[in-house]
């Protein structure tokens, strides 16, 4: 099982592979309940309220009160790829400290040797997810950091 068809699974989709989550991003056909359930996931609960926090670090007010209003509507493209990368992080994270509240306070919080929480590099960059990933791949292979 490959690490898309786990981000596709834990965003409640029938995605199965990097090349099916390529197309509905460049489609504009991830629904935004995916959004919902990575923010639950993050946020630690079902609560709109509680979880808007979380949800404004990765996506603007207005986006995220679209997405609660209707889950079924595809995320645009830069939304959807912004979702995908976060998930995959969160992810990557929990694959690396096999507990999901121990991953979620490393996406969560500042990390001094990256600059920042990771949920923000990921969600603002390419680049700022593949900071991430390297300090998760160093932190699973026992890698000073």
């Amino acid at each position: 099982m490959g690490l898309a068809y786990d981000i596709g699974r834990m965003l409640g989709t029938g995605i199965e592979t990097e090349t099916e989550m390529s197309a509905a991003i460049t489609n504009e056909e991830l629904p935004a309940s995916a959004l919902i359930r990575l923010v639950e996931m993050l946020a630690g609960t079902d609560r709109p309220r509680e979880m808007t926090p979380v949800a404004q670090r990765i996506v603007s007010r207005a986006t995220w009160q679209r997405a609660l209003k209707n889950p079924r509507a595809g995320l645009s493209a830069a939304v959807a790829d912004r979702t995908e990368r976060v998930a995959a992080l969160y992810a990557h994270a929990e694959r690396v400290w096999e507990d999901a509240e121990e991953a979620r306070e490393f996406v969560l919080s500042e990390q001094a040797t990256l600059g920042g929480a990771p949920l923000d590099l990921a969600a603002e960059s390419t680049v700022g997810a593949r900071q991430v990933s390297d300090l998760l791949v160093r932190i699973d292979h026992g890698v000073a950091v």
